[in-house]
Order: structure tokens, then C-alpha cells, then sequence
């Protein structure tokens, strides 16, 4: 678990997937580079983000990503952690 901001600069190759998961925080995040879906099966919406979108998302929301392209990203948590599911 995470405690504290923090923030990170990440690198996903293309066709890889994060599985549906939770923050129980926020966080903001910028594609620098590439292409990746964001699935907030929360809300039940869906996001295309390429290079310079911005997408934050509400602590709690459940989501999973697939990326498109080989993408790079910043992204900065608040407080909390996150829970895989």
C-alpha cells in the first residue's frame, strides 16, 4: 500500500493490460506518449487517451487499461493505497 503523494513517470508496452482494480485515492495522470484505453467500470465509461490527454480519476472507481501503442505517462496518487481485484 502507498502512503503519501507521490508520483511516478511509467512505461507500458504496447498490448499490455492492467486488470481491474481500485485507488482509494485519486490521481491525475498525462500521457506524454502513445495510446491506451481506460475502462472506469464504476461509472461505466470508457476513455481513449493519446499523447497529451489528461485524465483524473475519483479515489475508488474501479478501472482497467489496455494500451495501445507502447505509452509513456506521468501520474501523480494522493493519499492511500490501492486494491488489486
Amino acid at each position: 500500500m502507498r502512503k503519501g503523494t507521490t508520483s511516478a513517470y511509467v512505461q507500458f508496452k504496447a498490448k499490455s493490460m492492467e486488470l481491474a482494480h481500485h485507488h482509494t485515492f485519486g490521481y491525475d495522470l498525462v500521457v506524454i506518449k502513445g495510446k491506451k484505453k481506460v475502462w472506469n467500470l464504476t461509472k461505466k465509461e470508457s476513455y481513449k487517451l493519446e499523447d497529451w490527454d489528461f485524465l483524473f480519476t475519483l479515489g475508488r472507481n474501479v478501472h482497467k487499461v489496455k494500451y495501445l501503442e507502447d505509452a509513456e505517462f506521468f501520474i501523480r496518487w494522493g493519499f492511500g493505497g490501492y486494491l488489486i481485484h
